[in-house]
C-alpha cells in the first residue's frame, strides 16, 4: 500500500505473524515490502513465492498483476462505503463523513457511497449533505435522499452507485 497505509500495513503482517506461529509455518515466511524496487524483487521469485496480495492503488495491483507469474490476490476498484445506523450522532456522522470523503481522494479506501437509514433522511443526513457541500464535495442522491438535501445535491445516475470517483464526489 501507499506511505499514508504503511503503519496499518505493519501491524496487519505483526497480527499475521502471531497467527502463524501457531502453525508450522516459519513467520519469516511472510513479508512486508513497501518499495517499488522490493515489489520489482518479489515478483521475480515466482519459484519460492506462492502468493502475492498487494495492497494500494488499483494502478499499484494492475502492475503487479502484470509483471509476475505469481498468483495475485488483488482487488479492482475501491468502492468504499459509510453507513450511517439509525442511532447515528449528528456530529460524528458529519466528521466520519467528510473526512473519510476529502482526507486523500485519491486513495482507493476513500468513501465513494453513503448509505443512509431511511430514518436519519430528514435529520442527520441534511447535516451530513451540508458540511460536504461546504467542503466542495458533490452530492449524487437517490430519490428519498434528493427529497431532503435537494439543495446541497443533484440526482444520481445508476452507475454513481458503482464508480470509483478518486475525486470530491459522493452518491
Amino acid at each position: 500500500g501507499g506511505k499514508e497505509a504503511f503503519n496499518s500495513n505493519k501491524i496487519l503482517v505483526e497480527i499475521f505473524k502471531e497467527g502463524l506461529a501457531q502453525t508450522k509455518i516459519p513467520k519469516e515466511m511472510l513479508q512486508l515490502v513497501s518499495t517499488r524496487e522490493e515489489i520489482a524483487s518479489l515478483l521475480d521469485m515466482d519459484k519460492y513465492i506462492d502468493l502475492v496480495i498487494p495492497r494500494g492503488s488499483k494502478s499499484l495491483v494492475t502492475y503487479v498483476q502484470n509483471n509476475t507469474r505469481i498468483p495475485v490476490l488483488g482487488h479492482s476498484d475501491g468502492i468504499c462505503s459509510v453507513y450511517l445506523h439509525d442511532d447515528a450522532v449528528s456530529k460524528t456522522a458529519v466528521d466520519v463523513v467528510v473526512d473519510s470523503k476529502t482526507n486523500y481522494t485519491a486513495a482507493c479506501n476513500t468513501t465513494e457511497t453513503l448509505l443512509v437509514h431511511k430514518d436519519l433522511l430528514s435529520t442527520v443526513l441534511k447535516d451530513v449533505a451540508k458540511a460536504l457541500h461546504e467542503a466542495n464535495v458533490e452530492i449524487r442522491a437517490d430519490e428519498q435522499s434528493f427529497a431532503h438535501i435537494s439543495d446541497y445535491a443533484k440526482k444520481a445516475d445508476e452507475v454513481d452507485f458503482d464508480t470509483e470517483f478518486l475525486d470530491l464526489i459522493i452518491a
